[in-house]
């Protein structure tokens, strides 16, 4: 069982329990330079502050970005289809996310790329967890 005491522990429990999420390719801490196409589907973890938490005495709130994305290909059915792949796996993620026990997230909002990425789609879940 991981240590919810570090930063760590919790970032490589959300890493687990993200991973274990139907479809996804490769679930890691960080967000890489090089990113190949076989690590699509991906889910990238990426704390962005870290502070007390108000509600839970001795447990830390961490902001973090969760990234995910899919390859763009020429047989995908077009952008539509594509969102209609992305938003099915944002749901997933999102309903993996813990609501109840040792360590919890909320969902805050998704930021999308706005289509400025040519040859992937991506999406980032902004989550607050505790632990």
């Amino acid at each position: 069982m991981p240590s919810y005491t570090s930063p760590m522990g919790v970032l490589e429990a959300l890493r687990d329990t993200l991973a274990a999420v139907a479809g996804v390719q490769t679930c890691r801490i960080g967000l890489e330079a090089n990113l190949a196409p076989d690590d699509y589907p991906i889910v990238r973890i990426v704390p962005s502050s870290s502070t007390p938490s108000e509600n839970l005495s001795g447990l830390r709130m961490h902001e973090c970005l969760i990234y995910f994305g899919l390859p763009i290909t020429e047989g995908d059915g077009g952008l539509e289809a594509l969102y209609g792949q992305i938003f099915a796996l944002e749901a997933a993620l999102l309903s993996a996310l813990p609501t109840s026990g040792s360590w919890l997230a909320r969902w805050v909002e998704t930021v999308t790329d706005e289509d400025r990425v040519a040859a992937y789609k991506l999406m980032a879940l902004r989550v607050e967890v505790v632990g």
